[in-house]
């Protein structure tokens, strides 16, 4: 039989808001003082290119917010948020740096500069920046969460999941997604330390907060491959393809399944779109392997034919 090929793998989930004033409602970060119209007027054109996903527009404004009244913390931490939107985290880290030098309270830019941290892959410092925030708040989710991921990303699983704990135990203001997310990584981190079944339980959770997390459904189907389950595995990747149909990993393991099952017509039909699918993403390395893989599994029939 084939070895399963591929492992259950852990996305950085940012759960991020701009801060800002509201019409009608309190200001998400404080202001200590008034600040001029033309401030205000692109202080607010910055939030509403956000809500609406531009982000060029929303760097544009609150840089202008900021020519006007560079003291202002907030304009610096929204944009210090665009600019992880677009990836440009080393902008993102000083923006926020420059946020809290103007407000130390500002919890957010702690958090979105520990997430620009963590884009580095700088997990230590990512570390400090949440640990900064939780004297500030010690019941953000969002904090234990992303701190449980870095904890992840440097090894140390045991700490990943009490951070999760926690994560769930304050996660009131949280998500139906959010909480999922919790749960998937818990899970992920059990699988990490060979606890198949508590990562089983916890994958499950995620999918019954979330039943469109495919990524949920494809880790509970590596952990069942893991258990040698094929059949609880394949039902997973049937469903992440329904979520997913350009899902190229999870055609190739329920590929590896199918034929675990003695099921060759359908895990050829699988292996050839996982690598059709791989060369129209542009993943070649992937797609090679999958090539070599089939190239094995059409080896081993003709030897059990023969």
């Amino acid at each position: 039989m084939l070895n399963f090929l591929t492992r259950a793998v852990t996305t950085l989930m940012v759960i991020m808001m701009f801060c800002g004033l509201l019409p009608g409602s309190a200001m998400a970060c404080s202001l200590a003082e008034t600040i001029d119209p033309r401030t205000a007027s692109a202080f607010q054109l910055g939030l509403v290119a956000a809500e609406q996903k531009d982000y060029g527009q929303t760097i544009a404004q609150f840089t202008q917010a900021i020519e006007e009244s560079d003291h202002l913390a907030a304009a610096y931490s929204n944009r210090c948020l665009a600019y992880l939107q677009t990836k440009h985290f080393q902008a993102a880290i000083e923006d926020c740096s420059q946020a809290i030098d103007r407000d130390r309270s500002q919890t957010e830019a702690y958090l979105n500069r520990g997430m620009a941290h963590h884009h580095l892959g700088d997990y230590s410092a990512a570390i400090k920046d949440v640990n900064r925030l939780l004297k500030l708040d010690p019941k953000d989710f969002r904090a234990y969460f992303n701190r449980g991921l870095a904890q992840a990303e440097l090894g140390k699983p045991e700490l990943a999941l009490e951070d999760y704990a926690k994560a769930i135990e304050y996660r009131k203001n949280a998500q139906y997604d959010e909480i999922s997310a919790i749960y998937m990584e818990t899970g992920l981190s059990h699988f990490e330390l060979k606890d198949f079944d508590r990562a089983i339980e916890n994958l499950t959770q995620a999918i019954a907060w979330n039943k469109s997390n495919s990524q949920a459904y494809y880790n509970r189907g590596s952990v069942y491959s893991q258990q040698q389950n094929y059949a609880a595995a394949l039902q997973d990747f049937d469903q992440v393809l329904a979520l997913n149909e350009q899902n190229a990993e999870a055609y190739l393991n329920r590929g590896v399944v199918a034929y675990n099952l003695g099921q060759t017509a359908s895990a050829q039909q699988d292996l050839q779109q996982a690598a059709q699918t791989f060369w129209h993403q542009g993943q070649v390395d992937a797609y090679k392997r999958t090539i070599d893989l089939i190239a094995k599994f059409q080896q081993g029939h003709a030897s059990a034919m023969g």
